[in-house]
């Protein structure tokens, strides 16, 4: 079929000898109509509303064959015309033309809705036509129930979770997964996650568990836009929610992380959008606690945060045991949940390092800037209580700061000296200025950890071992 439609482009533009024009373009209709289910991308010149004021949608026997066509791909988006839906069906009907009837299976498939009972009357037709609707929908809706809306997307969702049995159905139907779009496909994906967010996890494996999630990504990517944004809580609920209660590995966090955020935004950024997906997943579904869920996000971000400032300074310093302690020390309260926020502030020796870094991504730092600063310097910002605490490579001292004259956490881009020194640059001119600053010097580990309990009340409940520090 490639071939024919290519033959057909090549005459044309005039690449062959032509036959005339009407006949190129019907050549290309058909090769485009017989394998096609997905969207109609053509653009009719004529506005809609003026289509339907110089047409009687009541009265589709007066209708031209094109303009019957049109209003029988695009009358269901129109919710306002369903009082002229039922005549138009019995009409096509009684024409008995396949290329009408494949245009309503296409009407179904592209604009299905769930909640629109006028896609149950358009499924019904389409079952009544289903032996002679040929490729795709017989070998379709032989293996699904695609026609009944009930039962339907939910049938074609799992089967899409089922890697062999959804690329076997494909490889019959002579169709690819990116074909394999529109609002049934939607709705069966919708159908899909909200089983995989209902079901309890109890018994399966954490590698059961991660298969899952990658075909999820995978049928997402596949499936395309549509799918992905119209699904956006229930993608995020159903690849959060098993990782409640168990800790997964660093490269499963990886996967998910670089997917939601490169989809759905960072919640850190944009925390609004991710409230907004909570509340419409409580009134849509009841589900309850996707508010909790989507914090999981929050805190993988945060742990990489801390986890990518030791990964980079340890590889670019030569006091490796120094920042053995310093590690040790921060992830005592990044284990505890004490560090609710993170962010990593690369100098440009330490960005260059992390670019060779496949899982990283430049919404996972940020970047020191200003002149007069050590190129091989960054520093991790850290919340803990009402604390903003600057942490510093190599031998900077740790700055502290306290609510509400505390720097910004996320931001693209720091000069050093604002978070480096307390006086003469923006951050002091507008009142960030350090309530502390220590170096790290002696026992200051129990120095930090006495100062930050003084000042949120949150305790130290790290190790504290003599063969580490000498505490």
């Amino acid at each position: 079929m490639p071939g024919l439609n290519a033959i057909a482009q090549k005459w044309k533009i005039g690449g062959l000898a032509l036959p005339p024009p009407p006949y190129v373009s019907a050549l290309i209709k058909v090769t485009r109509d017989w394998v096609s289910i997905g969207l109609d991308n053509r653009v009719d010149r004529e506005p809609w509303q003026a289509f339907i004021d110089r047409i009687d949608p009541a009265e589709p026997s007066r209708l031209s064959r094109k303009d019957l066509r049109r209003l029988a791909t695009e009358i269901w988006d129109f919710p306002e015309l369903r009082g002229y839906v039922a005549g138009l069906v019995h009409h096509c009907a009684a024409l008995s033309k396949r290329t009408l009837d494949r245009r309503l299976a296409r009407a179904y498939w592209n604009r299905f809705r769930p909640d629109e009972p006028i896609f149950a009357f358009l499924g019904q037709f389409c079952a009544s036509r289903g032996a002679t609707l040929g490729t795709p929908w017989t070998e379709i809706s032989s293996a699904l129930p695609i026609w009944d809306c009930d039962s339907g997307p939910k049938s074609l969702g799992l089967m899409l979770l089922d890697v062999g049995r959804r690329d076997a159905l494909l490889r019959q139907a002579k169709l690819s997964l990116r074909e394999m779009q529109g609002g049934f496909v939607e709705a069966a994906f919708s159908a899909l996650l909200l089983d995989r967010s209902r079901r309890s996890i109890s018994g399966h494996s954490d590698l059961a568990i991660r298969d899952e999630a990658a075909t999820i990504i995978q049928l997402a990517d596949g499936l395309g836009a549509g799918a992905i944004q119209g699904n956006a809580g229930l993608i995020a609920y159903a690849l959060l929610k098993p990782w409640v209660d168990r800790s997964a590995p660093i490269e499963h966090k990886d996967m998910i992380r670089i997917f939601l955020i490169k989809e759905f935004g960072d919640p850190r950024t944009n925390s609004n959008q991710w409230l907004s997906r909570a509340n419409a997943l409580s009134k849509k579904y009841h589900i309850a606690d996707s508010t909790d869920v989507f914090r999981l996000l929050n805190r993988w971000l945060t742990e990489r945060s801390v986890e990518l400032f030791f990964e980079i300074i340890a590889d670019t310093t030569e006091r490796k045991d120094h920042w053995k302690a310093r590690r040790a020390f921060w992830n005592a309260y990044l284990t505890t949940g004490a560090i609710s926020d993170a962010w990593c502030i690369l100098g440009t020796q330490a960005e260059r390092h992390v670019k060779r870094l496949s899982v990283i991504t430049p919404n996972d730092f940020g970047k020191v800037d200003g002149s007069n600063i050590d190129p091989g310097h960054s520093a991790l910002l850290m919340r803990i209580g009402d604390l903003v605490i600057a942490d510093w490579s190599h031998v900077g001292a740790v700055r502290f700061w306290k609510y509400p004259n505390t720097p910004d956490l996320y931001n693209e881009k720091y000069f050093g000296k604002n978070l480096d020194r307390s006086a003469g640059y923006n951050y002091a001119k507008i009142n960030h200025v350090p309530i502390k600053s220590m170096s790290h010097i002696g026992k200051w580990y129990r120095k930090f950890s006495d100062f930050i309990q003084q000042e949120t009340g949150i305790q130290y409940s790290g190790p504290k071992g003599a063969d580490l520090w000498g505490w």
